[in-house]
């Protein structure tokens, strides 16, 4: 489960691994099964995703935290999984500001009740229910 606003699954040049090729790179390698992985509030374009399911930020924004939850446990299911969250996944309202204004997950309440979620479902094994009021 990738939080970011960018893909990171660019081709790698020379075998050169960056912080853009670094998930294309465990994809190609078979570290990541794309099958069960999503990138949760990309606001950039990528030709391929690898098998990688996007679910943008503009979806998050459109259809809600609930929606995007769903959407993240319906893929992932009970597959062993990693989550990683780069700051910039974040609305520039809710931290430093180095660029341009985009869509973006809006703000931090809406990521870490995402997170919060994610995790309670894993470890209790159970439904979690989403209010729409939440959104």
């Amino acid at each position: 489960i990738q939080f970011d606003a960018h893909s990171d699954t660019w081709a790698a040049e020379n075998d050169w691994i960056d912080h853009g090729t670094m998930f294309g790179t465990a994809v190609r390698e078979g570290i990541i099964d794309a099958a069960s992985s999503i990138q949760v509030g990309i606001r950039t374009t990528n030709d391929d995703p690898m098998g990688i399911e996007v679910y943008d930020a503009m979806k998050v924004h459109e259809r809600g935290v609930g929606a995007a939850i769903d959407a993240i446990l319906k893929r992932v299911g009970d597959s062993p999984c990693y989550v990683t969250f780069d700051i910039d996944c974040v609305s520039h309202n809710h931290r430093p500001v180095w660029q341009i204004n985009t869509h973006a997950l809006t703000n931090r309440a809406k990521c870490f009740f995402i997170l919060l979620v994610l995790l309670l479902a894993r470890h209790c094994h159970q439904n979690v229910q989403i209010f729409e009021h939440l959104n």
